[in-house]
């Protein structure tokens, strides 16, 4: 074999490697019934980094294409949005051109993992301690894109900060009974951690297995994984069943398949006002008496009752009882400014509504970022971005209230504010008995992907805030997850239902919130510290 043709055929591998890590990890992501193979994806790229001796930039590079085919996977349901007639967009050419653009440009920020090739390639000790450092690399990586990806898309309604985990390896695990509960003490965070250890001990072991090595230390630490998985188990089951809730709240959530009000004509919003009525008089007629009701996000319930002059609907069907109604609507704030999405809380006993607003805006959905604006405008579509802001742009909101009910608590959130755990938290130090999340994914035409990640985002969010986690969805499935991150229940695909659930109101915090978000925080970033100066004092890593 000559020179020439030996680099090509090294090229091809290293290309095969990286493209197959890229395939494994979305797949992962993607579909929780293959959960599992994000414990072994990214043992190609660790081949490479650990074995083929490449240039510090060709580690970047490994990582930076398998980072953007996982995120392109992720984002497949970018392409659910076709067609862009509800944002005003009936040109073929630039409806493909505009969820092309937005769909790749979100991936490629996905090349930061190329930073962690880069940085395990510099500073691997090929022993032990990498088994510490790969893992909290990648979870100060992961931070940093979620903080980058929010820089990306500033603009008039952003917000800046470490709100985008939605592609965080660590939600891949929502689906593993035993490994999720680990969750409660470090959040997804301390998943992330888990799914790069185990990709590193597995390397490890094949590698070692395949060069004849002395397998003994893979099996002690086998061993070891196994006895902590086994504790804490035990240990969390213990725990749950001692505790015993405060207070038990039947709920009734709403699950609707209503086109987005932007391709609704006024003639229809009547139509789908009497639906909902229809929905609420199953209560009565199953004689169900639950003391709150959510809506799906942008429902505009109370709003069409209004319109219609029924607004005394909600007191004939439940009576004299206390009942809250959690319904939403956009709202112009400002004369001259886009609209806000605005929860309305109606107490029907005392007749008195409390507004909230929704924070954490999604881009070319809801607002135009100012990069992307730049470019379109650059591409022949400003007169688009121009219709765009002034049609269905929305405005952050400002005004986030909780309401008090049945002495506790109770707030909520919308759509994308699922991926922020900053977001959650605060929901929850400001003391709701249980989180709700309101969401439309009637512009995705109800992605199954899209809905497999929220999915799993929410029992993320519950169990690392100790809440019952509400979601009321249109378009998609709405369903109740325990404190622990389990599905107790979920609606059918497809048909306007309702779901019933006793919802129990926990006050006490999670170790996480508390702890271990500081903890782990402090122990990833001490883990990197002593890489690099390991790396740059190399009489100090006779100490490890």
């Amino acid at each position: 074999m000559t020179i020439k043709r030996f680099k090509l055929m090294f090229k091809i591998k290293i290309a095969l490697l990286t493209v197959l890590s890229g395939v494994v990890m979305w797949l992962a992501h993607n579909y929780s019934i293959l959960w599992f193979v994000s414990l072994i994806g990214l043992i190609p790229i660790l081949y490479i980094v650990y074995t083929q001796n490449l240039k510090h930039y060709q580690n970047f590079l490994v990582g930076f294409v398998a980072g953007t085919i996982m995120l392109a996977g992720v984002m497949l349901w970018h392409w659910n949005m076709l067609p862009l007639d509800w944002a005003g967009i009936n040109n073929s050419a630039s409806e493909l051109f505009l969820v092309f653009y937005i769909w790749i440009l979100s991936s490629t920020t996905a090349g930061l993992i190329g930073l962690w090739t880069l940085g395990l390639g510099y500073l691997k000790r090929n022993n032990w301690f990498d088994l510490l450092l790969a893992p909290a690399l990648w979870v100060v990586i992961e931070f940093i894109r979620s903080i980058v990806v929010s820089i990306l898309w500033h603009g008039e309604g952003s917000t800046i900060g470490s709100h985008w985990s939605i592609s965080f390896v660590g939600y891949d695990l929502a689906a593993a009974n035993f490994l999720l509960p680990f969750g409660a003490i470090g959040g997804v965070y301390i998943l992330s951690f888990i799914v790069i250890l185990f990709n590193l001990l597995l390397f490890f072991y094949f590698r070692d297995y395949l060069e004849k090595q002395n397998l003994t230390i893979h099996y002690k630490l086998a061993g070891v994984v196994i006895l902590v998985i086994v504790i804490f188990n035990i240990g969390n089951s213990i725990i749950r069943h001692q505790s015993e809730p405060e207070k038990i709240v039947p709920v009734a959530v709403v699950n609707t398949y209503l086109e987005s009000f932007s391709r609704i004509t006024k003639d229809q919003f009547g139509d789908i006002t009497d639906s909902h009525k229809a929905l609420l008089s199953t209560i009565k007629k199953e004689n169900r008496s639950p003391k709150i009701i959510i809506f799906p996000e942008d429902s505009r319930f109370l709003v069409g009752l209004t319109v219609a002059e029924e607004q005394n609907f909600l007191k004939e069907i439940f009576n004299d009882q206390e009942v809250l109604i959690i319904d939403s609507a956009r709202i112009p704030k400002e004369e001259g400014k886009p609209v806000a999405l605005t929860f309305n809380f109606l107490n029907i006993t005392e007749d008195q509504i409390v507004f909230s607003d929704k924070q954490f805006l999604i881009p070319h959905g809801e607002y135009i970022p100012y990069l992307s604006a730049g470019i379109l405008r650059l591409t022949g579509n400003g007169e688009w971005v121009d219709n765009f802001s002034a049609s269905r742009g929305f405005s952050k909101g400002k005004n986030v209230k909780l309401v008090d009910f049945m002495d506790f608590k109770i707030g909520a959130l919308a759509c994308s504010e699922a991926m922020s755990l900053s977001f959650n938290r605060k929901l929850v130090d400001q003391g709701t008995g249980f989180i709700i999340n309101i969401a439309s994914h009637s512009l995705f035409n109800g992605s199954k992907i899209l809905y497999n990640q929220i999915l799993n985002m929410g029992k993320l969010r519950a169990i690392e805030n100790n809440r019952y986690y509400v979601h009321a969805g249109n378009f998609v499935p709405s369903f109740v997850i325990d404190n622990q991150g389990r599905l107790v229940q979920e609606s059918d695909w497809g048909e306007d239902s309702l779901i019933y659930q006793d919802i129990a109101i926990i006050e006490s915090d999670s170790f996480y919130n508390r702890f271990g978000r500081w903890i782990f925080s402090g122990l990833f970033i001490l883990i990197i510290f002593i890489g690099l100066l390991v790396r740059l004092k190399p009489k100090f890593g006779k100490y490890i």
